[in-house]
């Protein structure tokens, strides 16, 4: 067992982080489905111990990401989000998976040869347009050069990944499905134009993978979705065999408002249901999951979607490590609330290496431009106090923490200087050397 110390993102001490034997196991962090939101994203990966160097998120014990797809639409910046995982997969530091939305947007954007698109733009009065409506704004209609590119990279990512100890794809692992692309693991022309031929065995395939499989209602049976539409069939617990169950006992998500009608196993021939325990460990995106705390769907499976885009949602990942049997205490999430109540983040520079970004750590996000003033504050505060000497004159205290210095200052996003710690410096210069040293509860602190 090797032992790695690194400094974390507070700049102010050491955390032990153990490596797992690599000759063994490789250990991977699952992130769930993003949907544009790079904030939370930014603040999971610092959550998991991950460095930004020259602009790339690393472990600094070589622990990898593994996304599980759909990085696109929904979110406020999702150009951001296809940035930092494209940069983290051409890295090397994360692989990353196919989802459905990613399988929409080359859809929508490639020609049928009949006059329209593989994914209609029209039917069911724009559905599909604004399904994709934040990605179109945001990238795809103002930067039509950067999203073709964008889409040409969309198509290098594996419909699913197979590491042997471990198992990855977006919905539904599908053995029978997986044979029928004999090897095919991208989306070619051919194949992306067979995924969306109706009936066709790779139609059948490739939906199973990244949106899961799904069971016709009874006639004269529909429920109401979560997202409030009438519904004909149901998303089904694809790992579990269908035997003595309803359809409100098979959906997946639990809806309350699935008919408890005996399912005959006429509804589930050919689906293929069931994921035995004896299979490796597999990770998967895509439910919109909702749930105070996650937890695996089996011993053996996981999903790692939590509903980022939701109200009341968060970003999860799963910090494996080669067991095979998943543990819940291994889930690491960050929640959207937390990040809507605190837009004012900390970040502090280092004077000495003011050219250095590497050099820049983070103290915190706060709820109030007021606390993150505050906190801006103590940390000028602490130096001053801490190297002001009997007889230091103003300057001579202010060149020293010029010099060498923390230099805390504040991020909203907005491009407004909220806070100087160099102008605050020198007025708590003027005030300490002028009236003697003040303790921790001088009016620098807190204020």
């Amino acid at each position: 067992m090797q032992v790695f110390w690194f400094r974390i993102k507070s700049g102010r001490e050491k955390r032990k982080y153990e490596k797992p034997n690599m000759n063994v196991i490789k250990p991977y962090d699952i992130i769930g489905d993003i949907h544009g939101h790079a904030d939370a994203l930014d603040a999971l990966l610092h959550k998991l111990d991950y460095e930004k160097i020259n602009g790339i998120w690393r472990h600094p014990a070589d622990r990898k990401v593994i996304f599980v797809g759909d990085f696109i639409d929904r979110g406020p910046k999702i150009r951001e989000t296809l940035k930092t995982v494209r940069a983290m997969v051409d890295a090397g530091n994360a692989l990353a998976v196919m989802g459905n939305h990613e399988h929409n947007a080359i859809c929508f954007h490639t020609p049928d040869g009949r006059g329209g698109h593989l994914l209609s733009h029209t039917v069911g009065d724009g559905k599909n347009v604004k399904d994709l409506r934040a990605t179109l704004d945001q990238i795809a209609i103002p930067e039509p050069e950067e999203w073709a590119e964008w889409l040409s990279w969309f198509k290098t990512l594996p419909l699913f990944l197979d590491l042997g100890d471990l198992r990855v794809v977006h919905a539904c692992w599908d053995a029978e499905g997986i044979a029928v692309l004999k090897g095919e693991n991208r989306l070619s022309d051919e194949l992306l134009h067979k995924s969306v031929i109706k009936g066709s065995p790779e139609h059948r395939a490739i939906r199973a993978m990244i949106k899961g499989k799904d069971v016709a209602l009874p006639d004269g049976h529909t429920f109401t979705t979560p997202a409030g539409d009438v519904a004909s069939a149901v998303r089904v617990k694809w790992w579990l065999n269908s035997d003595g169950h309803t359809y409100h006992s098979l959906c997946f998500p639990e809806c309350d408002t699935v008919p408890k009608v005996p399912l005959p196993a006429t509804a589930t021939a050919g689906l293929n249901l069931g994921y035995a325990d004896t299979e490796p460990p597999t990770f998967v995106g895509h439910y919109w999951l909702m749930a105070a705390t996650p937890e695996p769907l089996a011993s053996n499976l996981a999903c790692v979607d939590y509903s980022i885009a939701k109200d009341g949602g968060m970003l999860t990942a799963y910090r494996w490590d080669g067991e095979r049997r998943l543990d819940p205490q291994k889930f690491v999430s960050v929640s959207r609330a937390s990040l809507v109540e605190k837009p004012f983040k900390v970040l502090v520079d280092d004077n000495f290496d003011f050219m250095d970004e590497d050099a820049r750590s983070t103290l915190g996000a706060f709820p109030t431009l007021e606390a993150a003033r505050a906190a801006c504050k103590k940390v000028v505060d602490d130096f001053l106090l801490n190297r002001h000497k009997p007889g230091m004159t103003a300057e001579e205290l202010y060149d020293d923490y010029t010099s060498f210095g923390d230099d805390p200052w504040i991020s909203t996003g907005d491009g407004v200087r909220h806070f100087s710690a160099w102008e605050y410096a020198e007025q708590r210069c003027d005030e300490i050397c002028g009236n003697g040293r003040q303790d921790e509860g001088g009016p620098g602190n807190g204020n």
